[in-house]
């Protein structure tokens, strides 16, 4: 799995986000009023179209998070 994603942002824009710059996924719940975002390690959020599923965006940062904790050992705890 891709540790960068294709985002669309409110202007209409696209933007690759990658999951080892992401700091938090805040949802909204009323996306048409105010936008979900992605808070980045650096610079400002990206404030996401209502078009965006916040929910898919969640679940593949996770993923990706998950993933990497396996590949660095941790969660391996218990092997000895």
């Amino acid at each position: 799995m891709s540790n960068q994603l294709l985002v669309e942002k409110t202007d209409g824009y696209l933007l690759n986000v990658y999951a080892d710059q992401i700091v938090d996924v805040v949802p909204s719940a009323k996306p048409d009023r105010q936008p979900c975002a992605i808070v980045m390690r650096y610079g400002n959020p990206v404030l996401l179209s209502e078009e965006t599923n916040v929910i898919q965006i969640i679940e593949w940062w996770i993923e990706i998070l998950e993933q990497s904790r396996k590949r660095s050992g941790a969660g391996n705890s218990g092997n000895a």
